[in-house]
């Protein structure tokens, strides 16, 4: 069971890794920009972003990995490609490259890069403490919603 944040508690997380960000940018506070989620996930957290096809129908947006595994993707004509990712991984679907995407893919990239940031936080609540998989699926278990979604 993953960790109860508040809304509070993850504002201020984020604050952190905001001023992160504009340090490593050296962006004003007084002078603010918007932040780029690829740059703060490669730079700030030193993860990996990749883009692949992930699946047909376009339930998986994105992927986090958090132990070396290996995950086989299907592509439309039927071929199998077999990845082997990394620890810092962060897989997004190749769908969202297309340039009316753009919104998708950030807030893609910013949800993926959150999972991390949580890991790191608190590593017997999230993804990190679990050993036998690679990639955690943060999803409705149960019946109940998962928090670790709606936290990241």
């Amino acid at each position: 069971m993953a960790r109860y944040l508040s809304r509070a508690d993850l504002s201020r997380i984020a604050g952190k890794y905001i001023d992160q960000y504009y340090t490593r940018f050296r962006i004003s506070k007084d002078a603010p920009e918007p932040i780029d989620p690829e740059r703060l996930a490669s730079a700030v957290l030193g993860l990996n972003v990749k883009m692949l096809p992930l699946c047909s129908d376009g339930s998986i947006l994105g992927l986090t990995v958090f132990q070396r595994c290996g995950f086989t993707v299907t592509l439309g004509d039927g071929t199998k490609l077999v990845e082997m990712f990394m620890p810092k991984d962060v897989v997004i679907d190749s769908a969202l490259a297309a340039d009316n995407c753009t919104g998708c893919r950030n807030f893609t990239i910013a949800h993926e890069a959150a999972h991390h940031i949580l890991a790191d936080l608190f590593p017997n609540d999230y993804g990190k403490a679990v050993k036998c998989r690679g990639h955690i699926a943060y999803r409705e278990r149960n019946g109940q919603p998962s928090w670790e979604e709606w936290q990241a």
